[in-house]
């Protein structure tokens, strides 16, 4: 065999076994993202039923952590787009009407708040993003009703959907059938690595030029959001917001000397192997290792060059991941 299929082997061995994946999952997975996609591009929402075509990829790879993670937006983009067209016209037009259907949503969504003990049987990579979905989602529906008064009352109601939508895909996610769990990971303090990724944040916007700022501002929402999980007792959604803090930083600074995508690879099949080996759960590390090796395949998120972004989740990420989870080792 050769050296890279020998490799790529390894690392997909090791993560099959972290995530202890099942047929009944994945099809759940692959199935409602096919539906979802046909909804959409039948309701002529072309562009964003192709923004899921990243996430079904990765559902039919049986990377299936990576797949929820890069559907989180699109689910909510397209199920939005849905309930605006779904919704009366007059709730577009009629400052009254908006209010009343504001009011309407927001009893729906309060109806599925997250209840006892939701999502105890998936694994923590999962309920990291069901946690996440849910805390973005009380902004969301409380903007909409802001931004409809100041913009377009159309855009209110896209606000509104996508909070909805967030509490759809978290219930989701919650009910997924994953076998039994590891015992969930031993995190620790987050609160001060949040805060030097802000501190650092705050400096590259600040030598950022104008047209670069963007991301730093996008960046922050996304720290900030790690830190109301960290108070809400939801630690799983708060390493994982702080992690994707430390990758979207890290390719915002730039890999620096980016090694070969062998010498990732061979890195990535250790780090995958560890993960996979420990007795507690370690899938929101594995979630990480599968963004690097999408990465490498050509599948990567924001860099490039594909082999940059791996480096940058190998160099900045997994060690931060090791810091973070108690008994864990880079």
């Amino acid at each position: 065999m050769h050296p890279h299929h020998a490799i790529q082997a390894l690392v997909m061995l090791a993560l099959a076994a972290g995530a202890a994946p099942c047929g009944a999952q994945r099809r759940d997975i692959e199935g409602a993202l096919g539906a979802l996609r046909s909804g959409a591009a039948g309701a002529g929402a072309t562009e964003q039923a192709e923004r899921l075509g990243p996430a079904e990829a990765a559902a039919r790879a049986g990377r299936s952590f990576l797949s929820l993670h890069l559907a989180r937006e699109p689910w909510a983009d397209v199920k939005a787009t849905l309930y605006v067209r779904a919704t009366s016209p007059t709730a577009a037009r009629d400052s009254a009407a908006f209010d009343a259907e504001w009011r309407r949503m927001g009893e729906s969504i309060s109806k599925r708040a997250r209840p006892p003990g939701a999502a105890a049987r998936v694994p923590a990579a999962v309920r990291a993003l069901a946690q996440v979905s849910r805390q973005q989602s009380g902004p969301f529906y409380e903007g909409g009703r802001l931004y409809g008064q100041n913009t377009t009352l159309e855009n209110g109601l896209y606000y509104v959907g996508l909070a909805d939508a967030y509490v759809e895909f978290a219930s989701f996610l919650e009910g997924l059938p994953f076998p039994g769990p590891k015992p969930p990971p031993a995190i620790g303090a987050l609160t001060p690595a949040i805060a030097r990724l802000e501190a650092a944040t705050v400096d590259a916007y600040e030598r950022a030029g104008e047209k670069e700022r963007r991301r730093f501002i996008e960046l922050n929402v996304a720290l900030k959001v790690a830190s109301e999980c960290e108070a809400r007792g939801w630690r799983e959604g708060a390493l994982y917001e702080t992690l994707d803090a430390a990758r979207a930083l890290g390719l915002a600074a730039g890999p620096g000397a980016v090694p070969s995508a062998g010498a990732v690879r061979q890195e990535l099949a250790r780090v995958s192997a560890r993960l996979a080996a420990s007795p507690a759960d370690q899938s929101i590390g594995l979630l990480f290792v599968e963004m690097a090796q999408a990465s490498l395949d050509g599948l990567g998120q924001g860099a490039p060059d594909a082999t940059a972004e791996a480096a940058v989740i190998v160099r900045d990420v997994m060690p931060l991941y090791a810091q973070l989870v108690t008994g864990e080792k880079p």
